[in-house]
């Protein structure tokens, strides 16, 4: 067998498995964004509670600059009269 055609095989081969390890991929990335904007907008959702404590955490805190562009936005489709910006 030529090198050529080794080649050719060896891509034919891959493609199938750059596939199936493609979703898989997908579908763990998909699972662990899931659990990491869980955890950011957990944390975000505390330093809410907490009043805006300047004794929050300053993970809670940047969790909740970093969400709070998302929830103004959600707030403000559903309360246009009461826009914050």
């Amino acid at each position: 067998m030529n090198k050529e055609k080794l080649v050719d095989l060896g891509e034919e081969v891959l493609t199938d498995i750059d596939k199936d390890l493609e979703k898989r991929l997908r579908q763990h990335l998909e699972v662990e964004l899931c659990r990491r904007l869980s955890l950011l907008f957990d944390r975000a959702g505390s330093f809410i509670s907490q009043g805006h404590s300047k004794d929050a955490s300053l993970e809670s805190q940047k969790s909740h600059k970093s969400v709070k562009p998302v929830l103004d936005d959600c707030m403000d489709r559903l309360f246009p009269h009461l826009k914050t910006k």
